[in-house]
């Protein structure tokens, strides 16, 4: 992969604290918005999957829930 780019809607508040992470198979990295792009996923083959992170510190339920109205992404590679 050589630049990735990402964007996600919520639907509904963002969460205090909520802290978003992009992850291939071998390295994550931090998201710090909603939308952006990336070359933290260098050397990394483009058929590794990426999966969204979601994370809000704390324990318990979250009131109200995080709900995702949408998440893309979009790999560049040679």
């Amino acid at each position: 992969m050589t630049l990735v780019a990402w964007r996600y809607e919520l639907n509904g508040p963002t969460p205090a604290g909520l802290r978003v992470r992009l992850c291939s198979q071998s390295r994550c990295v931090e998201l710090d918005g909603q939308s952006g792009t990336t070359h933290g996923f260098a050397h990394v083959p483009a058929v590794e999957p990426l999966r969204f992170v979601w994370e809000v510190p704390g324990g318990g339920r979250l009131i109200p829930a995080l709900k995702v109205r949408s998440n893309q992404v979009i790999v560049n590679y040679r």
